[in-house]
């Protein structure tokens, strides 16, 4: 069976970039190589996806803007495009907003940008959207590592000491996902992740004004459940 090709077109908003779109076009289609043919035929059935390239300020380098005019929306930074894990990190929030058949779990209908979500409820959601990205992609990239900064500096403002050093946390969660293998886990990322996110570094991560990490939370939406 012939894999399918994602279907992605591009916009270049700053008329400074040289960036043509077929080549943020072809950039962002990389994105589907940790993706799976079920997993694109979904994207694609929405209608695809709609890059838009621009200088973006902050710290997000790219930004998932939804479905718009039948299309999963997304603002991208040139110098992120051929960033394995940002373009994986928002083909994941897509994903948690359209694969609604069981094949994903149903906290993600919970956190959903459909719905008004709480600073705790971001923290969650981009927690898990870390987790997976770290899990799915070739090869993780221990000089980006914004999530796990958050994490250390939480934990040395509380004075309770014996902090890990980011790049550890993140090696740390890609060995316990991939069971020390370090292989991509492309679909099955998705139960793995929620079968093991106690155990992740990546669930202490709380927003700057949120009251419960990632994995407090996760256990008070689990109970509602």
């Amino acid at each position: 069976m012939k894999r399918p090709k994602l279907h992605v077109t591009a916009k270049i908003r700053d008329r400074r970039l040289s960036m043509r779109p077929a080549d943020a076009k072809k950039a962002f289609s990389k994105v589907a190589d940790n993706l799976s043919p079920s997993e694109i035929n979904t994207l694609n059935k929405t209608g695809g996806v709609r890059i838009v390239v621009k200088k973006v300020k902050g710290e997000n380098a790219a930004r998932y803007n939804g479905i718009k005019k039948g299309k999963h929306c997304y603002v991208v930074d040139p110098a992120a495009l051929n960033d394995e894990e940002v373009i994986t990190h928002e083909a994941v929030h897509a994903l948690q907003e359209t694969d609604r058949k069981g094949n994903r779990p149903k906290i993600d209908s919970k956190l959903s940008i459909k719905r008004p979500l709480s600073i705790d409820d971001l923290a969650l959601k981009e927690a898990l959207t870390e987790a997976e990205t770290i899990a799915r992609v070739k090869h993780i990239n221990l000089n980006n590592t914004p999530y796990y900064d958050d994490i250390k500096e939480q934990c040395d403002t509380s004075g309770k000491g014996n902090c890990k050093t980011p790049r550890t946390m993140k090696k740390e969660d890609r060995n316990t996902l991939t069971n020390g293998t370090d292989r991509p886990l492309g679909k099955r990322s998705v139960a793995i992740v929620h079968q093991k996110f106690d155990r992740l570094n990546i669930a202490q991560y709380r927003e700057k004004d949120g009251r419960k990490t990632a994995k407090q939370h996760r256990m008070k939406i689990t109970k509602v459940e």
